[in-house]
């Protein structure tokens, strides 16, 4: 079995980049800015539609506000379908960048190409995932109720359940009735052990997987399901390395997520006593702005060389089983 050596991997990755006679960042900046004026867009045409639903008050309005909070729904979830096929056009361009042949922007639609099988995958990571939480959470449920952690929580309940009032008239819970202490109380310690069972879970079956974009947009053009397959198989002794790859560039996942941090800063400086000189809705705009900008800088920067250590990891894995495959 092969070890992955991340310093190589990172030297490797740099001296291939500075080889190129293209320069890869117009790559970047339209995989960045495409999705930056999408959510600008999407988030434009959202408020947009928020008004015209006010404007359409009424029985007569009935059908004109369902027609518009279903456009809002589609477009709302439009971003969230389009990243999966832009991401994996994206990691096409670094694998043909990493064997030194071309990649032109035509090229950022091969995720798009490539539809069924990446629309396989995703929806069976995705479904997969899911069954990991939903399992998380059975066994969360378990351990907590047999845990000290439930005494409170199972008195009130019990409580109110003699009494008649555990239950509203639709036969759901009336989580209501319950103290708030008691339900903080119950609350920490339940997230405490869903995320000790969710997350070593998890991180198995994403670590497993974590090949599967990168055998469909490699060349061999293998369907989906067997990409999960294959992944599973060769991922086999390489998780934990993936895992301290990962833990490498800890600086740049941390960026990403105090760029995020601006995203919602329009909520979050009210929270803190900060007014702003400028209505909510500019607010949002303005940080969005901002995030859009400063995420194009940090990835023209490092997104390449990040990116590349890693399709260069997963060849070294890929190259490992291929005479097996043979």
């Amino acid at each position: 079995m092969v070890t992955l050596d991340r310093k190589s991997l990172k030297n490797e990755a740099r001296s291939r980049l500075e080889k190129l006679t293209c320069d890869p960042r117009m790559l970047v900046l339209l995989n960045t800015g495409v999705m930056v004026v999408l959510n600008l867009l999407i988030s434009g045409l959202n408020i947009l539609l928020d008004q015209q639903i006010g404007n359409t008050g009424g029985l007569s309005g009935l059908g004109t506000r369902s027609i518009l909070e279903t456009i809002q729904s589609i477009l709302s979830y439009l971003s969230v379908f389009f990243t999966p096929f832009w991401s994996a056009g994206f990691l096409y361009c670094v694998i043909r960048l990493m064997r030194s042949q071309t990649a032109q922007p035509s090229s950022m639609l091969e995720g798009f190409r490539r539809f069924p099988s990446i629309i396989v995958f995703t929806l069976n990571k995705f479904f997969l995932t899911m069954l990991v939480a939903t399992a998380a959470v059975y066994i969360t449920t378990i351990v907590f109720m047999l845990s000290p952690f439930a005494r409170d929580l199972t008195e009130i309940t019990t409580t109110l359940m003699e009494s008649g009032k555990l239950f509203l008239a639709d036969g759901t819970i009336d989580m209501q009735a319950f103290p708030p202490d008691v339900l903080m109380h119950a609350a920490i310690p339940m997230f405490a052990i869903f995320f000790v069972v969710f997350l070593p879970a998890f991180a198995f079956v994403n670590y497993s997987l974590i090949l599967g974009n990168y055998l469909i947009m490699e060349g061999n053009r293998i369907g989906g399901f067997a990409a999960m397959l294959l992944s599973f198989r060769m991922m086999k002794g390489h998780r934990l390395q993936m895992f301290k790859l990962d833990l490498s560039f800890w600086w740049y996942y941390l960026i990403e997520s105090l760029l995020t941090v601006i995203l919602y800063l329009d909520m979050l400086l009210p929270l803190l006593g900060v007014t702003l000189p400028f209505s909510p809705t500019v607010g949002f705009f303005v940080f969005l702005i901002l995030y859009g900008i400063l995420q194009t800088a940090f990835h023209l920067w490092a997104k390449l060389p990040v990116d590349s250590t890693y399709v260069l990891a997963f060849e070294t894995i890929v190259d490992e089983h291929k005479p097996q495959m043979m």
